[in-house]
């Protein structure tokens, strides 16, 4: 966690820690993100489709790209979509 960081909170139901976002109050940290699945248990990989916008998920079954993800860390249903000003995002659903 970098020196400027001066408030955490767990990630929701992952007991990670990560930066306060006003934003994405439900936001996991970067370590819980890193462990998304798919429903299946299958790894995946999100990211940018591009410089004009778009989600890409991909898991050994094919790449998607849409707004929004349904993914999970632990069993926990997340959704993954694109921020803001680029990267990607995921929050727990509850």
């Amino acid at each position: 966690m970098s020196a400027n960081r001066s408030k955490v909170h767990p990630c929701p139901d992952l007991f990670g820690r990560d930066a306060v976002n006003a934003r994405y109050p439900r936001a996991v940290c970067n370590d819980c993100a890193a462990r998304t699945t798919d429903a299946k248990r299958q790894p995946v990989t999100l990211g940018n489709a591009g410089l004009s916008g778009g989600l890409v998920s991909s898991s050994p079954h094919a790449p998607v790209i849409d707004e929004q993800a349904i993914c999970f860390i632990d069993d926990v249903a997340c959704i993954a979509e694109e921020a803001r000003f680029g990267g990607v995002v995921v929050q727990g659903t509850e």
